[in-house]
């Protein structure tokens, strides 16, 4: 399975670097297609002050990915004479990685993980120590994508597996590429994906494609088996010093107390989603966003600054607007419902809230929000405030209001497709929560995420929130036609 998704993404890449990717349309509307420039061959990289975007051309003749596995980095030919390797010999040579017995090297991907300017310093420190280090380093770069073969010592459940996939075990991982293919030997598949170049929308476009391409029964291509029969996986060679290396594995011990700290738990309800709340007069978003809402406030007492990603790709260059889901209307409701008010009157809140929701959502899908106008705003005063030289009660930056509003204690983002099992990130606050959603035809799925310092606080607003899930269906449902 991983030598077929290579492959196609390694054919899609093709496909559209070379311009046959068709234009995708939101309903009517043309959406940017430049976004997919930022997929593939790109990486971060890390820079004292503020990081670099990095973009590789496109190989008309070849191209490679990463392999990383039992401590070491390879490289992976996937293309060789203009031609993509079919997946039987990308199978062989994946194999053959996990036949060898190397020594584990330099665990570099670490350095990936820790504060951007120390991790600047660590690549300056190595590439200063051997040419070989840089060369090493510019493969990975410019390198198609990676791929994360885990070799788990022990069976794992689905949140230790997601959260494995989400940070990794230490090692074998270099979060800087835009796209990491973690493949479990135990089963468990999924993606890391680098977020500075692009946005989900993007990559669930990948993968349904992806997900259409693999359940399509086709039969593996065989033919060209031999194109790259002398190709074999390359492991990359380090030469560090012992300072280098004290540096590399103080990364790697931090990048795992970091991973010891975070929660993940993954919920599903079934045998309820899109379809049967939209014949109870409400948008599958707004009744999720509503819930949780809801259920904040049952397990707080109030409502907190919340996020919702919003896809703006039919903008040049656009990628996403923030709507806040925590409205006036949302309150009205939560606290009605936390009272035990009549359910005639709370059916009349919900629909007021979704339909304030929905109008939000909107405005933010016409370009009409204000967060990024604000976050522009807020840039080029960084860039520019000694020349504009604002007093402190004009600057409204620094106003406590404007702190409460982007202090993302719920940061939630949405990928709704039957191709996607579990989607989640980390809160983006010491004190906050991640929930990555999604609402298909017939589930409501989610993947909640907090530091330690909320571990207590996860399972009960997890609590609150399936139980919101079922009193706002039952709200809906009083007098529902």
């Amino acid at each position: 399975l991983c030598a077929r998704i290579i492959h196609f993404l390694a054919s899609f890449y093709e496909r559209f670097s070379s311009g046959q990717l068709e234009q995708e349309y939101s309903r009517d509307n043309p959406l940017w297609m430049d976004a997919y420039n930022s997929v593939f061959k790109s990486c971060r990289l890390p820079h004292r002050g503020s990081d670099e975007f990095f973009v590789s051309p496109a190989y008309p003749a070849d191209e490679r990915i990463i392999a990383l596995s039992g401590g070491n980095i390879y490289e992976l030919p996937v293309k060789r004479g203009g031609k993509i390797i079919p997946a039987i010999r990308l199978e062989g040579l994946i194999a053959d990685i996990l036949s060898r017995r190397d020594a584990p090297g330099p665990n570099i991907g670490a350095i990936t993980a820790c504060q951007r300017d120390r991790a600047s310093d660590a690549f300056d420190r190595i590439i200063s120590i051997d040419p070989q280090n840089k060369n090493n380093l510019e493969t990975i770069k410019s390198s198609l994508f990676a791929i994360c073969i885990d070799e788990p010592k022990e069976r794992r459940n689905e949140n230790e597996a997601f959260k494995d996939i989400l940070f990794g075990h230490g090692r074998d991982r270099y979060f800087d590429k835009s796209v990491q293919l973690i493949a479990g030997t135990d089963g468990y598949i999924g993606f890391n994906n680098e977020h500075s170049g692009f946005d989900g929308a993007i990559w669930l476009s990948v993968m349904a494609a992806m997900h259409r391409s693999l359940t399509q029964d086709e039969a593996r291509e065989e033919k060209d088996a031999d194109i790259c029969h002398q190709d074999e996986p390359r492991m990359l060679t380090w030469n560090i010093d012992d300072a280098a290396r004290e540096i590399v594995g103080e990364m790697e011990r931090g990048d795992r107390k970091r991973a010891e700290s975070l929660r993940v738990e993954i919920f599903e309800l079934r045998d309820f989603g899109g379809d049967k709340i939209k014949k109870l007069g409400m948008s599958p978003d707004a009744f999720f966003h509503l819930s949780l809402q809801m259920a904040y406030y049952r397990a707080f007492g109030h409502l907190c600054s919340t996020y919702e990603a919003v896809s703006v790709r039919n903008f040049y260059q656009g990628r996403t607007e923030c709507a806040r889901p925590s409205t006036v209307e949302a309150l009205a409701l939560s606290r009605a419902a936390a009272e035990g008010r009549g359910r005639s009157e709370l059916r009349t809140l919900a629909l007021e809230a979704a339909s304030a929701h929905g109008k939000m959502l909107s405005l933010c899908k016409k370009g009409l929000g204000p967060e990024r106008h604000l976050l522009g705003l807020r840039l080029m005063l960084n860039c520019h405030g000694e020349e504009i030289a604002l007093d402190e009660d004009e600057d409204i930056f620094i106003d406590e209001s404007y702190k409460i509003l982007t202090h993302d204690t719920l940061s939630t983002s949405n990928l709704s497709s039957d191709c996607v099992k579990a989607f989640g990130f980390g809160p983006v606050v010491d004190d906050g929560f991640g929930v990555g959603y999604g609402v298909t035809r017939d589930k409501i799925r989610l993947c909640m995420s907090c530091w330690k310092g909320r571990k207590q606080d996860m399972p009960l607003l997890l609590e609150k929130l399936k139980g919101a899930f079922i009193e706002l269906r039952s709200i809906l449902e009083e007098n529902a036609t």
